[in-house]
Order: C-alpha cells, then sequence, then structure tokens
C-alpha cells in the first residue's frame, strides 16, 4: 500500500523520509517547530527539540502568535509546545534511522509538513469536542558540501585548498596592483600640469 506525501521532489537514492499519522499534537505548533527546523542539519534540529522538551528553548511564534506573551530573546512571542516538540523528535529520528539504512550521511532537513488529521470526539459530558490531532512528514537529504575532512588514519583535519602562497608571492600580488593604480593616474593628468 502507497501512501500520499505531500513532497513531490522525492529521489530515493539521496533522501529518507518518515512520517507520524494521527499524532496527538497540535496543527498549529507543529507548523510552527516545523518553521524553525525546516534545513537545519539533523543533529542541531535534534539538540533544538531536546531543549524545547526540557523547556530551556522557545519555538517563536510568527504565524500562530495571538494572545501570545513575549518571551526573553529576539523573539516576539513564543512559546514551548512539549508534545509536538516530543512527536516531532521521534518521528526525526525515525527519518535518521532510515536514512542510516541507505547509507547516508551528513544529513540535513529538506522539508517539514504538518497537516491537520481527523479529530475523535471526546466521550462522556466532553462530547461535541473534538481531539488535536496531526499527520508530521519529514525528510532529510545528504548534504552535498564539501568541507573540512579527517584524515581516518592521523585524525587530522584534510584541507584540499591550494597549498599557501610564500611571502615572495604575496609580495608580488601587493605590488602588482600598486603599479597599475600609479601607471593610470599619470595616463589621466595631462602634459602640462604636474603632480
Amino acid at each position: 500500500m502507497t501512501t500520499k506525501t505531500s513532497y513531490q521532489k522525492y529521489d530515493a537514492a539521496k533522501m529518507a523520509r518518515a512520517a507520524g499519522k494521527d499524532l496527538s499534537i497540535s496543527t498549529k505548533d507543529s507548523i510552527e517547530i516545523g518553521n524553525v527546523i525546516r534545513y537545519m542539519d539533523v543533529d542541531k534540529a535534534k539538540a533544538y527539540l531536546e531543549k524545547v522538551v526540557q523547556i530551556k528553548q522557545v519555538v517563536p511564534m510568527r504565524r500562530f502568535n495571538r494572545d501570545t506573551g513575549h518571551k526573553h530573546g529576539p523573539y516576539s512571542a513564543g512559546r514551548y509546545p512539549v508534545n509536538a516538540a516530543k512527536d516531532m523528535l521521534a518521528v526525526l529520528k525515525s527519518a535518521e534511522a532510515n536514512a542510516k539504512d541507505k547509507g547516508l550521511s551528513h544529513l540535513y532537513i529538506t522539508h517539514v509538513a504538518a497537516n491537520r488529521a481527523a479529530g475523535g470526539y471526546h466521550h462522556g459530558r466532553q462530547r461535541g469536542v473534538t481531539f488535536k490531532r496531526s499527520h508530521l512528514e519529514i525528510v532529510v537529504r545528504e548534504s552535498t558540501k564539501k568541507g573540512k575532512q579527517k584524515d581516518e588514519k592521523s585524525g587530522e583535519k584534510l584541507n584540499k585548498a591550494a597549498p599557501a602562497a610564500t611571502p615572495e608571492q604575496k609580495q608580488e600580488k601587493k605590488s602588482a596592483p600598486q603599479k597599475k593604480k600609479t601607471e593610470t593616474k599619470r595616463a589621466e593628468t595631462p602634459a602640462g600640469e604636474q603632480q
């Protein structure tokens, strides 16, 4: 059975995904968290979500911020959506595990979607009131950035950049542009005037 996803550019060779269906969390909180962690490195996103669960990191509320109080820091409004952060963290860890099964490394989050799910009704005296439920989808991708790599044997960082210039080469680079500037000044002044 295939499931529909909201991400259309999925490449199975370079990406991995995970989804959570009918989670008992607020859709609005999930959207706000998703806007923060989108395009973030997976390790940084996991650390961020763990801080939110511990109530040490504020999630800025930029869209669904009506009657939301200001929090300390550069945010105009924010909250600590602990339940949504817990479920988002679980789905993110699942996506990371799926990527590691494929042999992908250096992951970042490409796509985060939170959609409203069908809410069941409460029972008893709360009848007529529905549950908050959401669907989550996270897609991670292998990063193609070529950063500093480490030598496997010695553990030293390898830098594939060009070798450092010698002092003589640096001096030549500094003096070459200065000569051009003085030549252009002489050419601009008329022959009868002196500098």
